[in-house]
């Protein structure tokens, strides 16, 4: 099985909303603010090669939006999807299977894009894609608080052509591959399990986004269940350290993989590392 990290489209968002109650002098240390607040973010996808099938989870902000239109998010786009593919030796014919964590925008935006004639179609035409069936139906019907991250063009198209699965059980995605939902950021946001050789790797989306969220305190308030998240998080990190998973950090900027221990603190990040490292 080979594992790679694919680089998206990087942008920002202030400083305070992603860090949440988390004093400024504190996250400060992880993230550099500029002049306006505003943080820079990874939005790194994974690509699994089985040598079956090739699967990529997640697929970023996508280039069929006006940048224009989200200056605020200043999208960096040194970073493409299709680049980080090209450059890993895969298109988007290669692909087989699209997990989407979840819906908001910087998670799904290249699933779909825009035909010449303005029609919406799949990104990759040869694959099927997968969605928690919670997350589908926030989504779909949304809350006030998430409504605004949810961009129907994103992921209705999908659906229309009959290339959405929707997931009610957790388990077995494929062989050395596991799904288990989580609830606290978003309804049904999906982790993903990646076992090689023995050793387990977890995409954990928006529940660990990078580093500095380890320590039980950092919560971001993009999360709509605050309580939820810890109890989540808790949970997971315990779990984590005991299983020795190494943790996939998709909005970190600096680090992509994290691996944990145990300390009079609790549970704290013991070293990052490249995913070729591990």
């Amino acid at each position: 099985m080979k594992l790679v990290s694919i680089e998206t489209t990087r942008f920002r968002v202030d400083g305070g909303a992603m860090y949440g109650v988390v004093p400024k002098t504190m996250w400060s240390r992880h993230s550099t603010p500029d002049q306006n607040n505003m943080v820079e973010l990874a939005c790194r996808s994974l690509l699994i090669d089985t040598g079956s099938h090739v699967i990529l989870i997640d697929t970023g902000l996508g280039n069929k939006s006006n940048f224009d239109d989200m200056k605020h998010y200043a999208p960096d786009t040194r970073y493409s999807l299709e680049a980080s593919l090209q450059q890993a030796g895969y298109t988007s014919a290669s692909v087989t299977h699209v997990i989407n964590t979840h819906l908001h925008f910087d998670h799904c935006g290249g699933n779909t894009i825009k035909a010449p004639n303005g029609t919406l179609l799949p990104a990759f035409e040869n694959a099927n894609y997968y969605l928690s069936k919670a997350q589908y139906q926030s989504a779909t019907h949304p809350n006030r608080r998430e409504k605004a991250s949810f961009l129907v063009e994103n992921f209705l198209p999908i659906a229309q052509a009959g290339r959405l699965t929707l997931l009610e059980n957790q388990g077995e995605f494929l062989p050395g591959i596991s799904l288990r939902f989580f609830h606290g950021h978003t309804a049904g946001l999906t982790a993903v399990f990646i076992t090689v050789n023995e050793k387990t790797l977890v995409f954990a989306g928006d529940m660990l986004p990078a580093a500095a969220f380890v320590p039980m305190s950092w919560i971001s308030a993009y999360d709509i269940e605050p309580l939820k998240v810890m109890a989540e998080k808790s949970a997971f990190l315990e779990e984590a350290v005991e299983n020795n998973y190494a943790l996939f950090l998709q909005h970190d900027a600096q680090h992509e993989c994290a691996l944990l221990h145990r300390t009079e603190k609790g549970i704290r990040v013991q070293r990052t590392l490249q995913l070729s490292q591990w």
